[in-house]
């Protein structure tokens, strides 16, 4: 039997919840702003031989270039979009603006979202072009545990409202953590949602951790698949784990015979992806501690 609870108003989705024993170390936001700070080639026009000569001249950061007669105003326009807190959006749109997808600092500045706003989250489907969406699974940091909540779709009419049920998670996130889901499941969270005439809440801060890995493991390892990041660099060793290619026939076989034991390895399978993605995420904060310098 599987344990999962039906929520009222969502009687086609099953509820799974566990949790882990997981702390991830964001660094200070105290030592992040120094450091973006002191990144005055944000602004449009100042390369990096101009931050050079301007920190010569006294101009260190961002915030000692508002009183520069030609950059001054650049830099107080700049500073007022990001805040006196530092909005996370306004913050990572400007980075986004600079730096590559993959580069550390902005996994670094994740520190400026609070812990609870951001939500690991994966999908699984009956096939990888536009195919229905059966289970997805989310995951919140909680003080030092990984809370892991999966929704499954018990019968494929189920689908319409699993992606309600994960909007309503999405509405109480500020950045997704994934792999490969820019490229894969934000876009089919997207068409399939599209499919039913639904809208999908957006996230503005999406740190896909694909990117991430293939900078940083780039000749060392044979591939970037999510099960080699787990043997090599994460020591995660799935024993006795459902491939993800018979993720999809295990499904049609429960949708066939009704019995819930294909199931359970699929849902097992789906919580380590979580899992792992957390693991993965510390591990890279780990090595871009320093990013923001």
């Amino acid at each position: 039997m599987l344990s999962g609870v039906r929520e009222r108003g969502f009687q086609d989705v099953l509820t799974f919840e566990s949790e882990e024993l997981l702390e991830l170390h964001f660094p200070s936001i105290e030592n992040l702003q120094a450091g973006v700070g002191r990144m005055l080639h944000l602004l449009y026009g100042i390369g990096a031989c101009r931050s050079e000569q301007l920190r010569q001249q006294g101009y260190a950061t961002l915030a000692d270039l508002t009183s520069h007669p030609q950059w001054g105003e650049g830099a107080r326009t700049l500073l007022a979009k990001w805040g006196g807190s530092w909005n996370p959006e306004a913050v990572f749109r400007t980075l986004r603006a600079w730096l590559p997808a993959s580069d550390p600092l902005l996994l670094s500045a994740l520190a400026l979202v609070p812990r609870q706003r951001i939500l690991f989250f994966d999908l699984e489907t009956l096939g990888l072009s536009n195919a229905p969406v059966f289970l997805i699974a989310t995951g919140r940091l909680e003080d030092r545990r990984l809370l892991v909540r999966q929704f499954l779709a018990t019968s494929l009419a189920g689908e319409k409202p699993l992606l309600a049920r994960f909007g309503r998670e999405l509405e109480e996130a500020t950045a997704l953590v994934s792999y490969n889901g820019k490229a894969f499941d934000w876009t089919l969270l997207q068409e399939r949602s599209a499919y039913y005439s639904q809208e999908i809440p957006s996230v503005e801060i999406h740190a896909d951790l694909l990117h991430h890995v293939r900078r940083r493991f780039a000749g060392l390892l044979p591939d970037a698949h999510l099960g080699t990041i787990e043997e090599k660099v994460l020591g995660v060793h799935r024993a006795h784990d459902l491939s993800s290619s018979l993720v999809p026939s295990f499904y049609s076989m429960y949708l066939e015979t009704g019995s819930p034991a294909p199931l359970r390895p699929i849902l097992d399978h789906n919580r380590q992806d979580i899992v792992s993605l957390a693991l993965l995420l510390r591990t890279l904060l780990e090595e871009g501690a320093d990013a923001a310098r």
